[in-house]
């Protein structure tokens, strides 16, 4: 059981790195070559694989990220004490 957990959150560790790499990849707007540069160390068939994805997705990527960051912007504007502002005028 206890292997099972960690296995688990090696798994979001890797998820969420994978996520931000995809993010400042896809921000970017790189070429396929470029995305190998910037992978560094990685071995040549992950690079590969990262930046086949990158390529085939980034227009729905990019689309993903824009709808996430709309979506938090909308939360904070709901929240945003209108009559602090007013105040401040």
């Amino acid at each position: 059981m206890l292997a099972a957990c960690i296995l688990q959150e090696e798994w979001w560790e890797v998820r969420q790195v994978l996520t931000d790499v995809f993010k400042k990849l896809v921000g970017q707007d790189l070429s396929k070559e470029q995305i190998s540069e910037k992978l560094g160390s990685l071995k040549d068939e992950h690079k590969k694989v990262i930046s086949d994805v990158v390529a085939i997705h980034s227009s729905s990527l990019r689309l993903k990220l824009v709808q996430n960051t709309a979506a938090l912007s909308k939360t904070v504007l709901s929240d945003f004490d209108w009559k602090l502002k007013v105040s401040i005028v």
